[in-house]
């Protein structure tokens, strides 16, 4: 999302642009990314290969099983032309991302070991 926002920038540099989105369900997932990203300095990122590795964690583990069943949800939904209920599946997930995992996560994500 930070790309696309760059991407803008770029393309009309110099002009106002006017995003609108229905409710605060776009703007809190771009400030839950803006703010991550400004606080991990995550900058001109590159695709990589994520390693295979044990998941500890309880919230790890429940966010990474949230995101699964809502991937699945989204492509149910698309597949069949509900849009509102691909959205609202997207929006419940946005929603269990910022108020409960990220939130509940912070701090270990600050601290220098992660686990």
């Amino acid at each position: 999302m930070l790309n696309f926002y760059e991407e803008i920038k770029q393309q009309y540099s110099g002009k106002n642009i006017l995003l609108i989105s229905h409710e605060t369900y776009i703007d809190t997932l771009w400030q839950t990314a803006y703010a991550t990203s400004e606080k991990l300095h995550l900058k001109h990122l590159e695709s990589i290969s994520i390693p295979t590795y044990t998941i500890n964690n309880e919230l790890d583990k429940w966010i990474l099983a949230a995101l699964h069943d809502t991937a699945q949800e989204l492509e149910q939904a698309m597949d069949g032309y509900q849009l509102d209920l691909g959205a609202k599946a997207a929006l419940g997930f946005i929603d269990k991302l910022n108020n409960w995992y990220i939130r509940r996560s912070r701090r270990r994500f600050w601290a220098s070991g992660m686990d």
